[in-house]
Parts: structure tokens; C-alpha cells; sequence
């Protein structure tokens, strides 16, 4: 994905019976805006929007709408810098990559889908939108006009969960991603660089009753796979490896290392072979998601909550300093001295900056293009390493792909998860499970419909309910690889056809036991304080102090240690200037 560009301004023209889209380039074409449904995705996506085209002339042939369907193709704003020009916009629905448009909620940009959630795309006795959307309980608070509810005063612990109360739903789930280290599963496993699963009685038990038959290799001591009953990654003289964190053989994480003696283990054999392992853009985002990824998962989900709502139910969270603090908006500042920050800051320093100068774990280009593009090349070369980036990169990378003789369907690119961390809490709060980042949650949002057409906004809920049946949302996915935030399935048949990469995508996502994908672009919008305050920062989970104060890298590399970063972070936000974000949020919502 991309940086936050500028909206072309040239996208922008009033509203009238026969307004004009003006593209890039200057072209204009008149377009009768009270027959066309006017779509405005964020064009940059490496997934492409394509994809919306077809969907929606899929829609107009199913359902035989008089409606129109345009799709502007020029669009680079991720999210929100719409707002600055809605009032003169003539786009009905706007497709986000990330979810700022909350003050548009307040100042009647949007129309109220609350209705619109008791809707059932698959039929009477399908699941409602409010029941597809994933998590809806945390969505509501992202997608609701929020009021607040001053505590009395001298009330102790005030808030205490009771704070918000939200009216209204002006925003659907779109998109969601997810970011790590990638790396070329059949390259690391010809190489030797993955875990072989032990030949022993308590193994070959468990791959009995997961229905996999094998031979025992003795001249190696490996268990070879044979067949399976149920769905697995392996093919018939497969060495099978071991099981991995979620305890099954054959699925999206086998062989991986499960402890960091055993990832540092794995990245001293791809230094001895002569490479340098891992892959990343000089100043990249990307490796700032990996550093919330470590971080998250050694403090848990309440840091999360403390960080995102600035509220942990009544939970206490551990500092810096060793002391635990209950978190609540008219504390949040405290969120920011969480403990664990100094730890994953190390962790980046170690495997990302104190590498350059010994020659270790460290290599680093211009861009995000040219770091996909090395890797590509390079692995097609037999050479070992990861790159960190996002489950859009095959989509984006499919022509250089395919330029180095691979076939973008069959490649199989996986995600290395991080290991257990010593002391973590998991995803669980009992030590359990791997967190991956989401830098970008998209979101749908609907312009505010003349109420002299309510035929165009009752076919704008149609086009909505089309998208949200269960094989639309799958097809999405089939052709995109663009995982939804809604709760579908893919048919066995169907994943059996998907790009290997995607299965590893769709698999992860869906196995909520073991993984946390941590959405934090759109959770952080959870607390009205993060848009209605002056002087907070609304576009990251923390900031470093630096010039490019999204990047651990910039920050590392400047010079700063992992202990000043944990101080930088911690010293984001004084008790008075906080106390000041709250007055700022009591006057913009009301008491």
C-alpha cells in the first residue's frame, strides 16, 4: 500500500443535475448524477479496483437496476481528506482504506445505515449485516455518532465503562490487511532452513487423528507425508515439519520457529549461506508494524485497548516504571508509558539497524517498490531472505512475478510469524497466540442523498447488499486476494483454487484461536478523543519524535536507543495537555 497522498483536486466538481468528473489529466465527461451511482475507491491500492467495475456490473445484471454504475479511477486519498470537500463532491460511496471519517458523521456528510444492518444478503434465513460484520460491538464505536456522558464530580473512576453512549451507524467494514515477514516457504524448505516434525510415538498419534497417513523415512529420520483426509498444505513425498503454533500439521505456519533463540537460530543458518535475511525500505511503515506486532503481543490486548480506546474495562496494565494503572479516557495519556515498548524497540535495533554495521540481518533500498522487486528477483535466484510487507503483495508484485519465470498462483509466500516471546501475554492474556498488524482498515460511507430520490439511495442499499452476500464477498477475495471484514466463508472447492498465497492470507485471518490480526487504523477511532481533540496525533498508534515520527527505523537509526524511544513515547502527552484533550472532546460532543 501507499502513503497518504493529496485527493486530485480534479475530482472534485459540484454537485448539480448534470455534474462533471474531471480525471487527472483534465478530461471531462458529463455524467447525469441522479441516474449514475458514483464510486470513489482509493485507486493506489496495490489490489486494484477493477474488481468494483465487474462487481457492479454483476449487481446490474442480477438485479436489472436503471441505475448506473461509474467508478473513479483517480482517486489517491486513503481516507477522510474527502471531508475537506464533501460538500461539493458528487461521489455517493466512498470505499476508504483507512477510517477517518468520523467528524463527517457529526456535520450530516453521511446517511445512517442503522436500518440497513437488519438487512440479510444471503436470504431469510441468512446472518444480518450487523451479524456478518465482524466484531460489531467494537465497530459501533467506530462508526456511530458518540455522546458523551460528563461523570459527576468528585465521582471515583468516573468513566468506568460508561462514558459513550453511540446513536446511528454511517460507516460499513471494508477491507482489512495485514502486515509481516514474508519469506518463500519452498525455498527455506529445500534450503534445510525449516523444522522437521520429530519421529515419535506422540507425532505420528497426532497426525493419525488429524487423518494424515505417512512412511518413516530411516535413512533421515522424517516422517513423509503420504495422504490426507482433511485439507493440508503437503503433497505426496512431502518431509513433513513440525506442527507449528496452531498445533495442525499441513496448514499456514508449519516448520516455523516457535521460540526467538530458534528465529535467531533460523537467521544465523541464512548468514552462513552467505545472505543477509531480512528485506526492508530505508524508513519503511512496514517495519513499524512489525514493531506494534512484538510490542502487542508481549502486553496483551489491554495495552491494546488502553492505546486505541484509552479504556481497559477496569483492567490494570503495567508501566514502564513497574507500576499498574487502571486505564480511562481521563488518564489515556498513561497509556503511552506502558511497559514493553523499550523490548520491541530492541527487538527492531537488533534484527534491523545494529545489523547494517556487522553485516547482519539488515538490507535496505529506496523504496517499497524496489525492495519487492529485489526480493523477487533475488529469491528467484536461490537466495534467502524475508522481506517485511503486507498480504497485498503478491497482487502488486504479480508482473515482476511473473518477469522472473514464477507463477504468482503457485508461489508459495508465507508469513513468518513471530515466535513466543518471553513473558508475553499473547492474545489471550495467557501467553497464547500471534499478533499481526493491520496498518489499513478500510471503510464504506454514503454521501448524504437528496431526499427528492429515494429511489437512488434504495439502489445504493442494493448495490451494499449485493457486496455483502457471502460468495460476492468471496469472490472478492477469489480475484483480489483483498480480505473483508466480515464474517464469510470460502467453499473448499473455491480455496482449492485460490493462489497459495491468499490461502495462507484467508487462513490466518480466520483463525481467531491462535491469531490476533490487530486493526489499529480503524481501532484507534474507537475513542472520540483521537478526532476531536487539538494537537493529538490521529494517524498512528504512537509516534517517535523524529521527523518521520511513524518510522522505528528513522528514529533507530537517527540515533536514538530503545530505552529513549520508550521515553519519547511515554513523554508523548502530559497530564495538563491531556486534561485539555478532554475539554476539547466535551465541547465538540456535548456533555
Amino acid at each position: 500500500m501507499n502513503k497518504k497522498l493529496k485527493l486530485c483536486s480534479a475530482l472534485l466538481a459540484a454537485v448539480t443535475a448534470c455534474g462533471v468528473l474531471a480525471g487527472c489529466k483534465g478530461k471531462k465527461t458529463k455524467v447525469d448524477v441522479t441516474g449514475t451511482i458514483i464510486i470513489e475507491p482509493f485507486a493506489n491500492s496495490s489490489f486494484g479496483i477493477s474488481w468494483i467495475e465487474k462487481m457492479a456490473a454483476n449487481w446490474q445484471a442480477e438485479t436489472g437496476s436503471k441505475f448506473k454504475v461509474l467508478v473513479k479511477k483517480n482517486s489517491t486519498a486513503l481516507s477522510g481528506t474527502q471531508l475537506e470537500s464533501m460538500e461539493v463532491s458528487n461521489t455517493d460511496i466512498f470505499f476508504g482504506a483507512e477510517c477517518m471519517y468520523n467528524t463527517g458523521f457529526y456535520k450530516g456528510y453521511f446517511e445512517d445505515l442503522t436500518e440497513f444492518l437488519d438487512e440479510k444478503p444471503d436470504g431469510a434465513n441468512g446472518m444480518t449485516v450487523r451479524e456478518k460484520i465482524f466484531d460489531y460491538d467494537k465497530w459501533q464505536k467506530v462508526s456511530s455518532i458518540v455522546h458523551y456522558n460528563k461523570p459527576a464530580a468528585g465521582t471515583q473512576n468516573p468513566y468506568a465503562g460508561q462514558y459513550y453512549t453511540y446513536e446511528g451507524c454511517y460507516m460499513l467494514p471494508y477491507s482489512t490487511t495485514m502486515t509481516g515477514m514474508l519469506y518463500d516457504h519452498e525455498l527455506f524448505v529445500n534450503a534445510g532452513l525449516m523444522s522437521y516434525a520429530e519421529n515419535t510415538d506422540a507425532v505420528k498419534s497426532a497426525l493419525t487423528a488429524q487423518g494424515i497417513t505417512y512412511e518413516v523415512d530411516n535413512a533421515e529420520d522424517l516422517l513423509i507425508f503420504k495422504s490426507s483426509s482433511s485439507k493440508t498444505n503437503y503433497k505426496d513425498g512431502d518431509a513433513i515439519l513440525t506442527a507449528g503454533k496452531d498445533g495442525k500439521y499441513g496448514t499456514y505456519d508449519d516448520g516455523q520457529p516457535q521460540t526467538m533463540t530458534e528465529l535467531a537460530t533460523l537467521l544465523n543458518k541464512i548468514m552462513a549461506k552467505g545472505y543477509k535475511p531480512l528485506l526492508y525500505a530505508d524508513t519503511d511503515e512496514y517495519v513499524t508494524n512489525l514493531f506494534y506486532s512484538y510490542f502487542l503481543q508481549l502486553a496483551g490486548e489491554d495495552v491494546y485497548n488502553a492505546l486505541t480506546a484509552y479504556d481497559t474495562d477496569g483492567k490494570t496494565i503495567e508501566l514502564k516504571d513497574g507500576s499498574k494503572k487502571v486505564i480511562t479516557p481521563d488518564n489515556g495519556y498513561l497509556a503511552y508509558s506502558a511497559a514493553g515498548i523499550e523490548q520491541a524497540a530492541e527487538f527492531i535495533k537488533k534484527y534491523f539497524i545494529d545489523g547494517n554495521t556487522e553485516s547482519r540481518y539488515y538490507k535496505t533500498t529506496t523504496t517499497v517498490g524496489d525492495v519487492r522487486d529485489e526480493f523477487v528477483t533475488n529469491t528467484s535466484k536461490k537466495q534467502l531472505e524475508m522481506i517485511v510487507e503486507g498480504d497485498w503483495f503478491v497482487t502488486g508484485a504479480r508482473d515482476i512475478i511473473k518477469e522472473n519465470n514464477k507463477n504468482p498462483d503457485t508461489v508459495d509466500y508465507r508469513f513468518m510469524l513471530l515466535p513466543d516471546i518471553d513473558g508475553q501475554k499473547g492474545i489471550d492474556g495467557e501467553g497464547h497466540g500471534s499478533v499481526l498488524n493491520s496498518p489499513e482498515t478500510g471503510g464504506i460511507v454514503v454521501r448524504k442523498q437528496p431526499v427528492n430520490n429515494p429511489e437512488k439511495l434504495a439502489a445504493i442499499k442494493s448495490f451494499l447488499k449485493y457486496m455483502l452476500k457471502n460468495d460476492t464477498l468471496s469472490w472478492i477475495t477469489e480475484n483480489t486476494g483483498m480480505l473483508l471484514n466480515y464474517n464469510y466463508t470460502i467453499s473448499e472447492d473455491k480455496f482449492a483454487k485460490l493462489p497459495k498465497f491468499t490461502q495462507t492470507c484467508y487462513s490466518i485471518f480466520n483463525d481467531y484461536e491462535n491469531i490476533a490480526v490487530y486493526t489499529y487504523a480503524i481501532d484507534k477511532m474507537s475513542s472520540p478523543i483521537r478526532y476531536t481533540a487539538n494537537g493529538i496525533d490521529k494517524g498512528y498508534l504512537v509516534t517517535f519524535g523524529n521527523s518521520d515520527s511513524y518510522s522505528i527505523t528513522s528514529s533507530l537509526k537517527g540515533g536514538a536507543s530503545a530505552a529513549k524511544i520508550a521515553e519519547i513515547v511515554a513523554n508523548s502527552y502530559s497530564a495538563s495537555v491531556w486534561k485539555g484533550f478532554l475539554q476539547d472532546m466535551e465541547t465538540a460532543l456535548g456533555a
